[in-house]
Order: C-alpha cells, then structure tokens, then sequence
C-alpha cells in the first residue's frame, strides 16, 4: 500500500497538481489528496506547499522526491522490459504455432537463433541452455503431437 502512495506522490511532484496527478492516475482529487495525507502523517512531516495556484515541494520533499523518482523509474524500466520480453515470446510461440499447422504431426525440432533478436538480452539464456529449450517444450507439448502419440 505504501508503494502506491509513493507512485501517487511521485506523480502530484511531477504535475504540481493533485487534480493533473489524478487525471493521469486515472484516479480523482479527493483521494489523491487523502493518500498525501496518509504519507505525510506516516512520514511525520509536509511534503507539499499548497496554494490555489497547485502545489510545491517542501524540503522534505524534494528530498524523498530525489529518492522516489530513481524508484518509480526503475519500476516503469522494468514493466517496459517486461512488455518487450513478452512481446518477444508471444512472437516466438506464434512462429511455433504457425510451424506445427503448416506440419501437423511431424516430428522435428526447431532451433531459434535467439542471439538475434535484439530486442532483449538473450545471453543470459543462451549462457544457460536455453536457447533451444524453449522451443523443445512448446514442440513436445503441442495438441497436435499429443493427438497423434
């Protein structure tokens, strides 16, 4: 719960607005509002300078923003990359999919060249054995090998 008031404090920072902050988060003002209110109370101190005109970070919060913004990065990065990754594999299954219609009940195997898909960082796989690995299970566990076994 207290990650979401951190991305909730990360985006009122960004904006210098609890209504712009709500509207990107897809949220309202209201509760947007009592989340920074939770963190502050949690946290023991003023986080924001509020007036008519939006808001401002006190020191306190610059400071917790210089944190919570290398945080909220890293997070974003990393569902970015996971999205690729993704992507990626649902390619690949596709492929495999595509392979097994064109050839049902053939029994071969099928060798990805994984290093060249440069959109993630297969050698971590590769260093592992699992360049061919993936591509052995979706074979071996095909509706259409099972059916004819």
């Amino acid at each position: 719960m207290i990650l979401d008031y951190y991305r909730i404090f990360y985006y009122v920072a960004q904006y210098k607005s609890f209504s712009k902050a709500a509207d990107v988060m897809g949220n309202n003002q209201p509760n947007i509002t009592r989340c920074m209110n939770i963190l502050e109370n949690e946290l023991g101190c003023k986080l924001f300078i509020r007036s008519n005109r939006g808001v401002q970070l006190t020191i306190e919060g610059e400071r917790l923003f210089e944190h919570v913004s290398i945080a909220i990065e890293q997070l974003v990065s990393g569902e970015n990359e996971l999205q690729r990754y993704r992507s990626v594999f649902q390619r690949i299954l596709q492929i495999m999919k595509n392979f097994h219609r064109g050839f049902p009940g053939r029994d071969s195997h099928c060798f990805f060249p994984l290093q060249d898909i440069h959109s993630l960082h297969w050698s971590k796989f590769i260093r592992h054995g699992y360049n061919t690995i993936v591509c052995r299970y979706i074979i071996s566990h095909s509706p259409t090998r099972e059916k004819n076994e």
